[in-house]
């Protein structure tokens, strides 16, 4: 009998049965400057069962907060490429993409597919949903006129980071 027992991943249902681990962060008022774009990545010591964010503006209305999962995400680039398959898989012939839809043009892509959220600039904490959402990094940037910031708290998993990595190129469409 096996004394070594394998780390729990990504699709180890009782991870996400149970309550959350504890995780709180929180900027200045204007951490996130709409004039210099900057982005903040917050990486959490472990996935996570979910999170919720609210925008910590300066006060202004015009001080909303992009969310995205990859630094390419948030900032608008990356979200379909020439990589990228298009149209609906045929499971039944080894992940063979049929071209049922057709292939978006220039200027869809430029125009049309952002692979971020944005979060409304808010007056306090708890003004965004629950986001029941496994993943190990979040990105954040000023969207909008105003400089802001942001609080975050979430609930973790006993799943160590290194078992989910979100990017693009790994095959998580959607997120730059």
């Amino acid at each position: 009998m096996s004394s070594r027992w394998n780390s729990p991943g990504p699709g180890f249902a009782g991870a996400y049965q149970v309550s959350g681990i504890p995780y709180v962060t929180s900027s200045g008022h204007s951490e996130l400057s709409a004039t210099s774009a900057n982005v903040v990545q917050i990486s959490f010591p472990r996935v996570t069962r979910w999170f919720e964010i609210a925008c910590s503006g300066s006060g202004d209305a015009s001080s909303h907060l992009r969310l995205g999962f990859t630094q390419n995400g948030v900032n608008g680039l990356g979200a379909v490429t020439g990589s990228v398959n298009t149209g609906v898989i045929n499971e039944w012939e080894n992940e063979v993409w049929d071209t049922t839809s057709p292939r978006p043009t220039a200027v869809q892509l430029e125009n049309t597919h952002k692979n971020y959220f944005v979060v409304a600039a808010s007056t306090g904490v708890g003004a965004t949903s629950r986001f029941e959402m496994a993943c190990t990094d979040l990105f954040l940037r000023a969207d909008g006129a105003g400089d802001t910031g942001f609080t975050i708290i979430a609930g973790l998993t006993s799943i160590s980071r290194s078992s989910l990595n979100i990017t693009g190129s790994a095959g998580f469409h959607g997120v730059g």
